[in-house]
């Protein structure tokens, strides 16, 4: 899960760069401040997370494209650039995960606990119940 976590602080400090580098502070203070939203652990915060992540693929995208065709525009190799921000972009789709991937208490984590539980009710030997076979 560390891992998971980490992959998704990358991807923040990324898009956070990128924010830097256009002057946007106050979209660096909220790139830098959304992973802090896994502290919260409820799926709410996993879905802005998720969603985010999602934003960000976008834009790393769409700046490629504009690199792309401002390049193109002034005949200067392009395909460097654009296969790094389409890598970044890359890096920010991997940071989504599912909230079932992200912690083992979701609600389907609980459904195949529940499911274990019942299956070791079922096979208990006919002695250890009090029963006779």
């Amino acid at each position: 899960m560390i891992s998971r976590i980490s992959l998704y602080v990358v991807a923040a400090a990324l898009i956070a760069a990128h924010f830097l580098r256009v002057g946007n502070m106050v979209a660096v203070a909220l790139c830098l401040a959304a992973p802090l939203l896994f502290l919260v652990r409820r799926r709410w915060s996993l879905l802005i997370l998720q969603w985010l992540a999602y934003v960000a693929a976008a834009i790393w995208l769409a700046t490629a494209w504009q690199i792309v065709d401002m390049r193109l525009a002034f005949g200067e190799p392009w395909l460097r650039a654009a296969l790094i921000l389409i890598a970044v972009a890359g890096v920010s789709m991997l940071a989504r995960r599912s909230p079932a991937q992200l912690f083992p208490a979701t609600a389907l984590s609980r459904l195949m606990q529940d499911w274990r539980r019942q299956m070791a009710v079922d096979h208990v030997p006919h002695g250890e119940h009090g029963m006779a076979p």
